[in-house]
């Protein structure tokens, strides 16, 4: 009877833990995926506000603690100090036992301090590997803990699940427009006597089938939000058991406890992050598959605009509201597919709610005022209020001169000086801020007005935004890529013209492709991820390319058939320039012998037949609509459903197809996700089994000499 009780207790128990943790995911994850959708942000952004914004301040640690690995060595120290002089004790007054002991806890201090050294190394190692700025730990304050595997795992996690998103909206938008057909009854009972009949009855197999596809959506964009989040809270918090574990393990009482939080420290702050980070770069490349356009190209505007999935930062100002994106400070500005923006005050009031470390890029596509214009890019504005310090780039017309100026505390101190660049015209304006803001190039369309070298580093970081003193300034779309390496885009060459095999693997429906070579001279890396521009001459493969704005049959993919996320800039001359996203950059060159040997990339530019359209469909709801905005464009999508719905269940094409609509759904959603999503699952589970088999490992209540190597290795 007993042992019944005890089962139905310890069911009861697991059925309250679970019931916790139901209502615990339904409070964090909607609020999380409302964070995603409505930031309007690509993996990159959203990463880069969650570490280093709003929720980071929140999470982050008091300042007191930023001492805490100091005060860690400090206990080792003394409890080194405490051993010697039982060591000391016991040695003069020949008590064996105490000497044995005070042997013992010398070894395991020098096991600790190993432990430790170890650590530290292992995070040296990792800052070399990857070179670019991570966040930084809000534990120490400084680069210790700043793993860069971290921003990368969190990048291609929210990646997926923004990615989802638009599926996830259509499908949700279709079914509910399907129940209603279904639900739709017509009856003709004069007198309470006639005939009622319900004419869509039959689309009930459909409606389930977009059902089970919505949930399964869902599921995926929520799983992948769930591990973004998952992935901060332990850069945030998990600091804290290396240090209560080097402590706990210290002292011999506690050395059990204290190997367990080394062992939770060391398997999810470190292995776990590089599993994930391996793991969904590989498959959740595709998320953000294909190829789409600048917003201005396409026939509804931003229709086929994916530039939020190429670039580390992108807002193509669709609609009529400012995204939260930006921080407002009472700037007079409209947002009508473009930002037009006219405070005519000479400080900041509009900056990105992202902020940047040098070295990185801003391009943005618009306009001044001629002649009076006197507008520009505040850059490394420190923090996101009005007023604050920055540097800035004021771009004039004909009665002025652009410049380069620090501005501290409502003063001006300018550093550079040359020609106009504003003339009443759209161009492309680049500003590149090079590694501690040297050089300093200012851009107009990819040709250089002026590289300074000598800008004070004194502001290397922060948010950026339009400046406006007179006139009017206009952006049709800003982004921000990286930093090519040693500021020298890599090359690229073409191939060519070749026939798809069975035998090799390439993308749907590709019937032709040519390699593109990506040559990297330098001996630096491109980082990860590398948006490389690309020129393709239309001319040269007239046979097989398609693309007038409605359409483009090309792609670009690597080569195990992955498509990479481009972006069509622009179509003059002939000439289509395209930004491809590298997730993994480009190595850098290698030298044998003093003979320098450039690293080369290959990917490939792939041709569907002409008629194929392969521009990408997510338009709104992946560069940078809101979620009603996104879902509103998916209505037009179930539009289709209702004048396709007759007066006839037989005439209705939409149903007789439902495994279309599934086979669109395994290629387009389930495929691209499955690995990134199985992957992030095994990653969790083999980290939580080496926590718990180092912890078992590291907290050994005794040791010997001679297991000291064996315990490390």
């Amino acid at each position: 009877m007993s042992t019944v009780l005890k089962s139905k207790r310890k069911r009861l128990k697991g059925a309250h833990h679970a019931l916790y943790l139901a209502m615990l995911l339904s409070i964090l994850l909607p609020v999380l995926l409302a964070n995603l959708s409505f930031s309007q942000v690509s993996g990159y952004a959203y990463c880069s506000g969650l570490f280093t914004g709003n929720a980071y301040s929140i999470f982050s640690y008091p300042t007191s603690l930023n001492n805490m690995l100091s005060l860690s060595l400090l206990a080792i120290a003394v409890m080194l100090l405490i051993v010697g002089m039982l060591y000391a004790i016991g040695f003069a007054f020949k008590i064996d036992k105490l000497v044995r002991f005070s042997k013992g806890e010398i070894g395991e201090v020098i096991i600790t301090v190993l432990i430790v050294l170890v650590l530290i190394g292992t995070f040296s190692i990792s800052s070399r590997i990857t070179p670019s700025s991570p966040p930084v730990s809000p534990i120490t304050g400084t680069s210790l803990f700043s793993d860069s595997q971290f921003m990368s795992a969190c990048t291609e996690a929210a990646n997926v699940s923004i990615g989802l998103l638009p599926a996830a909206i259509s499908f949700t938008v279709q079914g509910s427009i399907l129940s209603f057909l279904q639900s739709l009854r017509i009856s003709i009972e004069p007198n309470f006597f006639g005939i009622a009949f319900s004419p869509l009855a039959g689309v009930s197999l459909i409606t389930k089938v977009v059902g089970m596809l919505t949930d399964i959506a869902w599921g995926f964009v929520l799983l992948m939000a769930g591990v973004a989040l998952f992935l901060f809270i332990i850069f945030a918090f998990f600091p804290i058991f290396l240090f209560v574990g080097v402590v706990l393990r210290t002292i011999p009482w506690t050395r059990a406890a204290g190997g367990a939080f080394l062992g939770i420290f060391i398997g999810f702050f470190l292995v776990l992050p590089a599993l994930l980070s391996f793991t969904l770069n590989i498959g959740a490349i595709s998320i953000f598959s294909g190829i789409g356009e600048a917003p201005q190209l396409s026939p509804t505007y931003a229709q086929y605009d994916n530039g939020a999935s190429v670039f580390n930062f992108y807002d193509n100002f669709a609609g009529t509201s400012l995204s939260p994106k930006w921080v407002a400070n009472g700037a007079s500005y409209t947002v009508n597919n473009g930002l037009t923006y006219t405070p005519n005050q000479n400080y900041d009031m509009l900056v990105s709610a992202t902020s940047f470390t040098s070295p990185y890029i801003i391009d943005y596509y618009g306009e001044g005022t001629a002649s009076t214009g006197d507008g520009g890019v505040y850059f490394n504005v420190q923090g996101t209020g009005a007023n604050a310090n920055s540097i800035l780039w004021a771009q004039r017309g004909s009665s002025g001169s652009d410049a380069f100026y620090v501005y501290t505390s409502g003063t001006y101190t300018r550093e550079a000086r040359w020609q106009y660049s504003i003339d009443g015209n759209m161009h492309i304006y680049t500003l590149v801020d090079g590694p501690n803001n040297n050089p300093l190039i200012a851009q107009k369309d990819y040709s250089t007005k002026e590289s300074f070298t000598s800008m004070p580093s004194t502001y290397n970081s922060g948010s950026f935004g339009p400046r406006d003193f007179s006139g009017t300034t206009y952006w049709q779309w800003v982004r921000v890529r990286a930093y090519p390496p040693n500021g020298v885009m890599p090359s690229v060459s073409f191939g060519s013209v070749q026939t798809t095999t069975a035998t090799s693997t390439f993308p749907s429906g590709i019937k032709y492709y040519v390699p593109v070579s990506i040559t990297n001279s330098q001996r630096t890396a491109a980082p990860s991820p590398f948006q490389q521009m690309i020129k393709i001459n239309e001319g040269n493969y007239a046979s097989y390319i398609t693309y007038n704005g409605v359409a483009a049959n090309f792609e670009f993919f690597t080569q195990s058939g992955q498509v990479l996320p481009a972006w069509i800039e622009s179509n003059s001359s002939g000439t289509l320039t395209v930004w491809v996203k590298l997730p993994s950059g480009i190595p850098a060159s290698s030298s044998s012998r003093g003979v320098p040997t450039p690293s080369t990339l290959t990917i490939y530019l792939g041709f569907a037949g002409k008629t194929t359209n392969l521009l990408s469909s997510g338009g709104i709801c992946s560069s940078g609509g809101s979620l009603a905005s996104c879902a509103s464009s998916q209505i037009s999508l179930g539009s289709s459903l209702i004048t396709a719905f007759g007066s006839a269940i037989g005439s209705i094409s939409y149903i007789k197809q439902p495994s279309n609509m599934i086979g669109a759904f395994v290629s387009d959603v389930i495929s691209p996700a499955l690995y990134a999503i199985v992957g992030a699952i095994i990653s969790i589970l083999i980290a939580i089994d080496f926590a718990e088999g180092m912890g078992d490992f590291l907290g050994s209540p005794s040791l010997k000499s001679s297991d000291i190597l064996k315990r490390l290795v």
